[in-house]
């Protein structure tokens, strides 16, 4: 992380920039700061961790109104949210497709009757 200190007011401004326009494209945070494209990229690496830093700061105020919103669209049937909701409190699990099957498969017993088995003997079978 880079010491504040270190800093030029336009960097301190495009990190402001950035975090507070997140949901902006790279061209436009481009053009809002009037730097290079090469210069946008380069401290977009350099200044990431302060970045990151800011956007929590901006938005951890807000998330007690997220849980909320969450909750409501849970409850109201929203498939995406509850599963988001049991991710968050970790009570689900994705497994893969062989991880069930080697929890599923050892319980599964199946029963063939001679009613499920087809008579080849029998002359109702005959072309």
């Amino acid at each position: 992380m880079e010491d504040k200190k270190l800093l030029t007011l336009k960097q301190k401004s495009f990190i402001e920039t950035v975090a507070s326009n997140f949901n902006e494209t790279d061209l436009c945070l481009i053009e809002k700061l009037g730097i290079a494209r090469n210069t946008f990229y380069k401290w977009k690496k350099q200044f990431s961790n302060e970045i990151d830093r800011r956007l929590r700061e901006l938005f951890s105020g807000d998330k007690h109104l997220w849980f909320a919103a969450l909750s409501k669209e849970a409850c109201s049937g929203n498939v995406a949210a509850l599963r988001l909701c049991f991710e968050m409190t970790g009570e689900y699990v994705p497994f893969s497709k062989s991880e069930i099957e080697k929890k599923i498969a050892p319980k599964i017993n199946v029963i063939i009757t001679d009613s499920d088995v087809p008579d080849t003997h029998s002359d109702n079978n005959q072309p």
